[in-house]
């Protein structure tokens, strides 16, 4: 029986490994930086809608790909969140896949 890596619906190798890799690199910095409180967040989206420059806003990206990539505005929105969190919160890890992507 043949099995997926399962964080993803994707057969490329090279690309699952290095996402299992930057999230190690994460907790590695996320557990040596703890003293220092300093929180350290993997986030692990689906497909963004890079192509669409940000100036051009959310709803051209959404219409771009009818909802199969993420709008850059929506990564912003997140950082900015992660940002504005007091120091008591450490959030680990954010998966955001599109809505219809069918590989996430």
């Amino acid at each position: 029986m043949r099995t997926r890596p399962s964080n993803a619906n994707n057969s490329q190798v090279s690309f699952v490994a290095s996402k299992f890799a930057i999230r190690g690199i994460g907790e590695a910095l996320r557990e040596h930086l703890r003293q220092d409180r300093i929180a350290v967040t993997c986030i692990n989206p689906g497909e963004l809608a890079a192509e669409i420059p940000y100036a051009e806003g959310r709803e051209r990206a959404l219409e771009a790909y009818q909802g199969t990539r993420i709008p850059l505005q929506d990564m912003v929105d997140l950082t900015n969140c992660l940002i504005g969190l007091s120091p008591a919160a450490c959030v680990k890890e954010i998966h955001l896949p599109a809505m219809t992507d069918t590989n996430a």
